[in-house]
């Protein structure tokens, strides 16, 4: 089933509203998305506006695929190489490998701040991802306490397979630079910032509350970790 299927809603085009951060996700993740607006128990708790997206790898590697920006990505990122250099091994992945990325469309024209937009890396397209963004920005949208850079979140589930990654740790995008962080203007005119959502295990996270963010990225980076492949061991 393809992503928005029976059980999540139907497929659509982005909106006219999303076309600026299409093009903006389109620089990093590729061509090829597919749009939908999951179906939730309480649509009002989210912008009308909503939607999920999922880029896919191209098929031919000649394309344009996904983790691959554009030239003018590229050249912005080739000024900060050293930098790009440190965010990969701090992350664990390359920046340039084909991967399913899931994208939020419009939570930042939620009325609550920080105005965020979320992505999430996969291996495999899966629609069941498409219902755990959508539930975190719920969380973010509707929750007392908002979701920015640090923060972490419970899926009450494995993120894929028996994945031992129960969490998202809301992180910097390190895989695409700081350009990619930096979203177009929404069309009232306010800035937002595209933040990863990664997933993590339940010691991480605890770990993280106690030792703080920049010490489990450290453990991240000297493990090797990918952190796209849901059978990863915890790194504490």
């Amino acid at each position: 089933m393809g992503l928005c299927g029976s059980t999540l809603g139907d497929l659509m085009q982005p909106l006219d509203i999303h076309r600026p951060l299409v093009d903006h996700y389109h620089r990093f993740f590729g061509r090829s998305l597919t749009v939908c607006r999951p179906v939730i128990a309480e649509p009002w708790k989210l912008p009308e506006t909503f939607q999920i997206g999922r880029f896919d790898p191209a098929a031919d590697p000649d394309e344009a695929s996904s983790g691959t920006p554009d030239d003018a990505a590229e050249e912005e990122l080739d000024e900060g190489a050293e930098q790009a250099a440190e965010e990969e091994a701090r992350s664990g992945e390359p920046r340039r490998r084909a991967l399913h990325v899931y994208v939020t469309l419009g939570l930042a024209e939620a009325e609550v701040l920080p105005r965020i937009e979320l992505f999430l890396l996969s291996p495999r397209a899966d629609d069941r991802l498409a219902e755990l963004l959508t539930a975190v920005a719920l969380r973010h949208a509707a929750g007392e306490k908002h979701l920015g850079v640090g923060h972490s979140v419970d899926f009450h589930r494995p993120w894929l397979n028996e994945s031992l990654c129960t969490r998202g740790l809301v992180s910097l995008p390190y895989l695409f630079g700081p350009s990619m962080e930096a979203g177009p203007h929404d069309a009232a005119g306010h800035s937002r910032s595209i933040y990863w959502l990664l997933p993590i295990t339940p010691e991480e996270d605890q770990f993280k509350r106690t030792s703080g963010l920049e010490a489990l990225e450290e453990l991240f980076a000297a493990g090797q970790i990918s952190t796209a492949d849901p059978d990863r061991p915890s790194v504490v």
